[in-house]
């Protein structure tokens, strides 16, 4: 019996984009954007740490796409504790911008908060972070390149998972373009919500057969390249199997607020 770990990396983002809106995101290497400070000594408000987001080793990456940009920025920012903790807003090039928490924590009189910070399509850009309390009100600023090739994954599926009825396909893009979905080699109808500018969320439904369904998905990316890729789909009604049946199955999953790893048996 063979056990495979894997990156459900795309459910990160579909996460973050749906916590921010209030309504329903696949991690690869970029630039790292190296430690920078922005704010004057006596503001006391400091980028510490500015990166592309998300960011992970492309060899943990056990996934039908091989290839992914970034989709934002992670900021790590600090400041006086005796400011308190109070209200934070991102502008990207002076338009306010979707920003998540992530991990924070104390220490020497600082507080330090991570955020997660949707940037818009790639581009030169320059970040405000502003801080308001009671006690203070400060504000500091951050310019970089963001540069992405952007990204379409599916969500919630491994290759050869195992399927045991109806269930729509989804799937996730930024940047990307002229989407198509092919299943069994029929083209699918792809029902398109635009989450937010540049970011959407595409379903289909479709009939599946008893074991194995190929799913051939490509796009645009945004240089205007397209790139294909493909996922099996293991299908065996009200899970009814038969000697021989191989495919994967989700056996357990650990969360943390910036990455999700699932075991695959």
């Amino acid at each position: 019996m063979k056990i495979e770990k894997s990156f459900r990396l795309s459910f990160n983002l579909f996460l973050f984009f749906f916590l921010i809106i209030g309504s329903l995101i696949i991690c690869l290497p970029e630039k790292n954007y190296s430690k920078v400070k922005a704010g004057s000594e006596k503001e006391q408000l400091i980028v510490k740490t500015i990166k592309a987001w998300p960011e992970i080793e492309k060899s943990a990456l056990v996934s039908v796409v091989d290839e992914l940009g970034p989709i934002g920025f992670w900021l790590e920012v600090s400041w006086p504790m005796d400011w308190d903790e109070r209200n934070f807003q991102f502008l990207v090039n002076g338009r306010p911008a979707l920003f998540k928490k992530g991990g924070g924590g104390f220490g020497s009189g600082f507080y330090e908060q991570d955020f997660f910070v949707y940037s818009g399509e790639p581009g030169s850009k320059s970040i405000d972070v502003i801080f308001a309390s009671d006690k203070k009100k400060a504000q500091s600023t951050v310019k970089v390149n963001f540069n992405s090739n952007g990204g379409f994954v599916p969500l919630e599926k491994a290759d050869k998972e195992l399927i045991t009825g109806p269930e729509p396909f989804k799937f996730f893009s930024w940047f990307f373009k002229d989407w198509r979905v092919l299943i069994n080699g029929i083209e699918q109808k792809l029902e398109n919500l635009e989450i937010f500018e540049g970011v959407h969320l595409l379903s289909c439904r479709t009939e599946l057969r008893p074991g194995i369904n190929l799913v051939q998905f490509s796009g645009l990316n945004y240089n205007g390249e397209r790139k294909e890729w493909s996922l099996r789909i293991f299908y065996r009604e009200a899970g009814k199997l038969k000697p021989g049946d191989s495919f994967s199955i989700k056996y357990e999953c650990f969360d943390t607020k910036s990455e999700s790893t699932h075991l695959f048996i």
